[in-house]
């Protein structure tokens, strides 16, 4: 019998049963109860895990909170550990965008969660937000970086030339490709 105390979302109508989001949304409290449990929060309880993760997911709207990709909801309950020892990575990337749970700040106590993709968490692990958009902003500087000087090298078109590299600030840097033999002043 479907639950009236945690309504089924309507924007997961023809996306999962409304049997399914509810078993979900018990193993995903009871499993953050426990987790939190023994990292010292002891007056964790299921039920308000219960509310806190269904309020995430109304919340939500059935996207990831921190990318704004909608996630996978007809994947809930479906992972199967036969196939996942078959299929290995290919499997679980599969099911990156799965819908999962993730904490809000530090306070385990404030029973704050957001919904977003497994891929998304696993990235996230543990950092801040401020973390994570740091360490985003991080990559895709470096990312940026190496198209740049790959790039240089070749427009030189030849194996030797020289590429000058200036940094502007910890993520900015400046790229320029010298045929060698050629003296550049400024």
């Amino acid at each position: 019998m479907p639950s009236t105390k945690y309504l089924f979302p309507t924007f997961l109508n023809e996306r999962c049963t409304p049997k399914a989001f509810h078993k979900w949304l018990e193993r995903k409290a009871e499993t953050h109860k426990k987790r939190d449990r023994e990292r010292g929060h002891q007056t964790a309880t299921r039920e308000a895990y219960m509310i806190s993760i269904h309020k995430a997911v109304v919340d939500s709207g059935g996207l990831d909170d921190y990318t704004g990709e909608t996630l996978a909801w007809e994947k809930i309950s479906t992972w199967d550990n036969a196939k996942s020892k078959e299929g290995g990575r290919a499997y679980k990337k599969s099911f990156w965008d799965l819908p999962t749970v993730d904490h809000c700040g530090d306070d385990l106590t404030a029973n704050a969660f957001r919904i977003c993709s497994w891929r998304t968490n696993d990235s996230k692990n543990d950092l801040t937000d401020d973390e994570l958009i740091e360490f985003c902003r991080i990559i895709l500087d470096h990312h940026e970086n190496k198209s740049t000087l790959k790039s240089a090298a070749q427009e030189a078109q030849t194996p030797a030339a020289r590429i000058l590299v200036s940094s502007k600030s910890s993520h900015q840097t400046e790229v320029a490709c010298q045929p060698l033999g050629v003296e550049v002043h400024g």
